[in-house]
């Protein structure tokens, strides 16, 4: 570059001589943070990881202090899917009368299955998308449910008892069993509180991802649609739909009790004398 001042004289500006100018200037402080993310991101791929154990240990002891509510559901969830492995004909019997929401254990006065069967799952795989569910949700909801007074586990209890009621009353000669009525209720309530947040699905090995609210309502048309199907005999999947419906009207309307105060101002509010006459 050439640069000529008034009065004829010129001056040269060399670009090499920029070039070792820039070289030998000052970092920035810019520069020195991608440094350091450099260097520990190379550390932390070269650091061994922890022991699978260890890993296993300290993810339950968060989980116990994020919420015990969801450390003891998933503890016996986990427990009873061990339990129903083994291969124990007295064992499988108690597990059928116990842990099962069906007809004839209710017609047998064991109304507690409406709640136990919540923690009893068919397959491994059964078991494992319940529990990632119910963990993310779960920890997403916690603060909304304390600022309101509602505890977790009271949510999940009644959630759980509401989801597989209004399965036995749609399917009256059907059994279910899962955690997914408590889920997709978390997930119904989160997504009325999150409605733009991103939820990813993988749907047969393709990964989905839409906002929580259009996720929402595609599970209600759809749990809709094949309850009704099952109900008027079409050929059903396996899936307990309805416990599905069940438990995502169920957060929709904690959602709508919440947001309209009526939680507060007619349920807290009274909460003692409700427990009093449920009680008698």
């Amino acid at each position: 570059n050439k640069f000529s001042p008034r009065g004829g004289s010129s001056f040269h500006h060399n670009n090499d001589d920029n070039w070792k100018l820039e070289k030998h200037m000052p970092p920035t402080l810019g520069d020195v943070d991608r440094g350091i993310q450099s260097y520990e991101r190379q550390h932390y791929i070269q650091q061994k990881p922890k022991p699978i154990t260890q890993a296993i240990r300290e993810y339950f002891i968060r989980l116990h202090r994020a919420s015990p509510a969801l450390y003891y559901a998933t503890i016996s969830s986990i427990l009873i899917f061990i339990a129903s492995q083994i291969p124990s004909r007295q064992l499988t019997m108690f597990l059928q009368n116990h842990f099962i929401n069906s007809r004839r254990n209710l017609l047998r006065g064991r109304y507690h299955t409406v709640l136990t069967s919540a923690l009893n799952h068919s397959t491994f795989m059964h078991l494992a998308l319940n529990l990632y569910g119910f963990h993310i949700f779960g920890k997403s909801v916690v603060p909304i449910l304390s600022r309101s007074g509602i505890s977790l586990s009271l949510y999940c209890v009644l959630g759980g008892i509401f989801s597989n009621l209004f399965f036995s009353t749609v399917h009256p000669l059907g059994s279910c069993l899962g955690l997914s009525g408590v889920t997709l209720s978390l997930l119904a309530l989160d997504a009325r509180l999150n409605p733009g947040k991103i939820i990813g699905f993988v749907i047969r090995f393709v990964p989905i991802q839409c906002p929580a609210q259009y996720a929402l309502t595609g599970l209600l048309v759809w749990s809709s649609f094949m309850t009704l199907m099952m109900m008027n005999g079409g050929g059903g999947d396996g899936v307990a739909h309805a416990t599905h419906l069940g438990g995502l009207l169920w957060g929709i309307a904690v959602y709508e009790m919440i947001s309209r105060g009526v939680w507060n101002s007619v349920f807290r509010r009274n909460w003692n004398m409700i427990l009093k006459k449920l009680k008698w």
